[in-house]
């Protein structure tokens, strides 16, 4: 068998990690005030207020971001769900499920 070279797969390895890491919000953050991953002030802050923290930077810097993550039409979206799931027969909002019923007893 043999064994992959572990400074040959160094940069592939790397470069897996950073494609995870650079979506995440602490990353983010972080790049957004240029901190690094010691200083007090990031590992004061919990992922919630770092979030809250980049989305008001969104909206000041995109105000047309606005409309599209606030919406004041809960109801209305609450009503299509309400009569989606009411013509679903299987849904879990009517105490059916969508787990086939064809399961076989086991025999003893």
């Amino acid at each position: 068998m043999r064994r992959t070279n572990f400074v040959a797969s160094l940069p592939r390895m790397a470069r897996e990690r950073a494609l995870e890491r650079c979506d995440q919000i602490r990353f983010r953050w972080r790049r957004q005030y240029n901190l690094p991953p010691t200083d007090p002030r990031y590992l004061e802050m919990t992922v919630g207020e770092m979030l809250e923290d980049l989305l008001c930077h969104q909206f000041l810097d995109h105000p047309e971001t606005r409309a599209t993550m606030i919406t004041d039409d809960f109801d209305e979206e609450l009503a299509r769900l309400e009569a989606e799931a009411a013509r679903d027969p299987a849904s879990p909002a009517d105490g059916g499920t969508d787990i086939p019923d064809d399961f076989i007893d086991p025999v003893v």
